[in-house]
């Protein structure tokens, strides 16, 4: 059986390694000035078939996501996501983590194999009303589960990692947009040159006196891309931070999000460290072939993390 500094250990490294995605995704972004709107957000993507990301970090190809959007019980919407790394580069995204990490476990891991899936359900109006997701760390053999439910203004969270159960609550702005947190957004419709709005990223998870700091996101224009055999002009939209403004220093730029003119996201990229991690959209036969390999209920959220909770 774990140690409790070990399952302590496993549950540091699912928030360390999943920050750079609950930054924009777990508790995400409050959207101020003129961006599109939660509900048009939501329903762009629901009943459209469900997509294939490959996934780089840097220039080499590391794993793969599958997301969805469907319709839930009693008007909600589901928003489902998987993510899988066969290689997570943990001393290349956050090299920091690293040392204490394996001072905790009692042994170097550098790379992770990840496998994690979500469901989030939302309203008509695109507000979060709940999540569950699952995520397994295979080189060490531990599931970590974690649910989480909006009430009042606030989102209470239960992490769960072999005998260790967690219980955190933060509050929840009103207008968050909720995204799948463990893949890309698929869509981003009613773009066009000079739109710009502010994003207030929430991350409570992550240790800091001030959870929230302020992104500014602008549509620079129209840019050629290849994507498959085919070169098209898309939307680009880039993500700075607050001190970067709309200067064009690439130090400042955040990330980077590649639209076609239909609102489909065909590629997208943020900045970690000096690491750069990129989602690439893929086509609908290669996305058909994952889904096949990753089976029926590829979305659905492992359990077995909580079979040995007892209710009260």
């Amino acid at each position: 059986m774990y140690s409790r500094w070990f399952n302590v250990a496993v549950v540091v490294l699912w928030l360390s390694t999943m920050s750079w995605l609950v930054q924009d995704k777990v508790l995400p972004l409050l959207l101020i000035g003129e961006p599109p709107r939660l509900p048009e957000l939501v329903d762009s993507q629901l009943n459209e078939p469900p997509v294939g990301w490959e996934i780089f970090v840097d220039d080499k190809s590391r794993g793969w996501a599958l997301s969805e959007t469907r319709p839930g019980e009693t008007g909600l919407r589901d928003i489902r996501g998987r993510m899988h790394f066969d290689e997570f580069p943990l001393s290349e995204v956050m090299p920091g983590l690293l040392q204490p990490l394996t001072k905790m476990m009692g042994k170097t891991i550098d790379e992770l194999r990840i496998d994690a899936r979500s469901v989030l359900s939302v309203d008509s109006f695109g507000h979060l009303i709940c999540f569950e997701s699952s995520l397994r760390l295979n080189n060490i053999d531990e599931l970590i589960g974690m649910r989480g439910t909006v009430d009042q203004g606030q989102i209470q969270v239960k992490i769960r990692a072999g005998g260790l159960s967690l219980e955190r609550e933060f509050p929840y702005p009103a207008n968050a947009l909720p995204n799948d947190f463990f893949s890309p957004q698929a869509a981003l419709p009613g773009l066009y040159a000079g739109r710009s709005w502010s994003v207030p990223v929430y991350s409570p998870l992550i240790p800091s006196k001030n959870p929230i700091k302020i992104v500014h996101a602008k549509v620079e224009g129209l840019v050629p891309i290849t994507h498959g055999d085919v070169v098209e002009n898309v939307w680009l939209v880039v993500y700075r931070n607050d001190t970067g403004g709309d200067s064009g220093n690439q130090r400042d730029q955040l990330g980077k999000l590649w639209v076609r003119r239909d609102g489909a996201v065909i590629k997208q990229q943020a900045k970690f460290s000096n690491t750069t991690v990129t989602f690439v959209r893929m086509d609908q036969q290669r996305t058909e072939e994952l889904i096949e390999s990753a089976g029926d209920n590829w979305w659905m959220p492992d359990n077995q993390a909580w079979m040995d909770i007892n209710h009260d």
